[in-house]
């Protein structure tokens, strides 16, 4: 699919139209199930970004947070809090930093700053919100199961992802890496969750518990070996920050 194309399509007109987004967004990529490498036919296409604040908003009197557009489920974050989440390790936020380069559609050279920083937001934190993330995501899976509120296809899908999370906190603990987009070897297994080979009588069969427990095993290893710090370097993110927005105050970027 080319993803860029769909920038020029009329549903994706606020891109281009709303006064906080536009030449300000630095960073635009796909996330979702063809961001993490799992999509399938009938896959939508999420999309997940950056953009600058307007001096107003950081100087001024003007709030902004976010773009969400339910439509082409896109959102993207205003900067300043895109870094909060970040320095949070929000697992549906830090993916943005982890994709494959071909997976952005737009990057700017204030984009490739904030990927040349990302390293910087990493830390320890990512043990509590990438488990927090997996555990509420196996609760999602029992209620669905307990309520028989979602069909096969939708608790397939839930089981994959909670997987996938354990992978991705592992990376990050492990090798302060964020990788969005699984390798083959994860895809392989993600892939098989998600097409229903451990699911039976609309029930998960044992094995694919036995998955999850051996990545929860490994998510604890990994955070008893985490090589990250306790909490990130606040001086060199405040640092980063202040000059993206002082030159956004000054209208150099």
């Amino acid at each position: 699919m080319d993803f860029r194309a769909l920038l020029n399509h009329e549903e994706y007109a606020f891109l281009h139209t709303s006064p906080h987004l536009g030449e300000r967004i630095i960073l635009l990529g796909v996330s979702g199930s063809y961001g993490y490498g799992t999509n399938c036919e009938g896959s939508d296409v999420d999309l997940r970004g950056v953009t600058l604040n307007l001096p107003s908003d950081l100087i001024g009197l003007t709030f902004y947070e976010q773009y969400e557009d339910k439509r082409t489920d896109t959102v993207i974050y205003a900067f300043t809090k895109a870094v909060r989440l970040f320095l949070n390790c929000n697992p549906n936020t830090i993916e943005i930093l982890g994709l494959d380069d071909d997976q952005y559609l737009i990057k700017t050279d204030i984009g490739k700053e904030l990927l040349d920083h990302r390293r910087m937001f990493l830390s320890r934190r990512a043990a509590g919100s990438f488990g927090h993330y997996a555990n509420s995501q196996l609760q999602r899976l029992q209620n669905a199961f307990d309520r028989d509120r979602k069909d096969d296809k939708h608790r397939n899908k839930h089981a994959m992802h909670l997987v996938r999370l354990f992978m991705m906190g592992i990376d990050i603990l492990k090798e302060a890496e964020i990788r969005t987009h699984r390798p083959e070897e994860d895809l392989k297994l993600l892939r098989s969750i998600r097409s229903g080979d451990y699911i039976k009588d609309h029930v998960m069969i044992p094995e694919f518990y036995e998955i999850v427990n051996e990545y929860r095993q490994r998510f604890c290893e990994a955070e008893e070996q985490c090589i990250l710090p306790e909490n990130p370097d606040m001086e060199a993110v405040e640092a980063f920050v202040e000059d993206v927005n002082r030159r956004v105050v000054y209208g150099e970027i």
